[in-house]
């Protein structure tokens, strides 16, 4: 991960901002991202902060395919240390 790579700076837009809804996308927009792969299992949704900044998880920064994100709950009980993959 270079220091001079923007993909990875983007994170500062999100601090200090409230997610108002997270959706599965719809199936325009999974058409419209090129995901309709058939048979994909791969988490296809999208978070929207009170702002309407949107974010759509991705397997890389040029899109290719649906991504996955890891979440953390530190008071989750079910999974050791509360990390749960949601993919």
């Amino acid at each position: 991960m270079g220091t001079n790579n923007g993909y990875f700076k983007r994170h500062k837009e999100l601090e200090g901002k409230t997610v108002q809804t997270v959706r599965p996308l719809t199936d325009a927009e999974i058409d419209e991202m090129g995901w309709n792969l058939g048979g994909d299992d791969h988490l296809k949704l999208m978070i929207i902060f009170t702002d309407g900044t949107q974010v759509v998880p991705m397997s890389d920064p040029e899109g290719n395919h649906p991504g996955a994100l890891d979440v953390f709950d530190p008071n989750a009980e079910d999974t050791p240390g509360g990390l749960t993959l949601v993919r």
